[in-house]
């Protein structure tokens, strides 16, 4: 499992995009620790977002 901000720098991204993503149920951390919060990623998850960003930059809406 990846960390939010290691998630975040592989794809280039910054933390509070991935949390707002969250919010509107786009991309949801696999697991968010009721300790203290944090959330993981799994590496799977990385295909997706990458594939976000890729229609990002062809302008489509999120």
């Amino acid at each position: 499992m990846l960390t939010i901000g290691e998630f975040s720098s592989i794809c280039r991204v910054i933390t509070k995009t991935l949390r707002y993503y969250a919010e509107i149920r786009l991309i949801l951390p696999e697991e968010i620790n009721p300790e203290n919060g944090y959330r993981y990623y799994f590496i799977k998850q990385l295909e997706t977002m990458l594939f976000i960003n890729r229609l990002k930059a062809y302008h489509f809406s999120l």
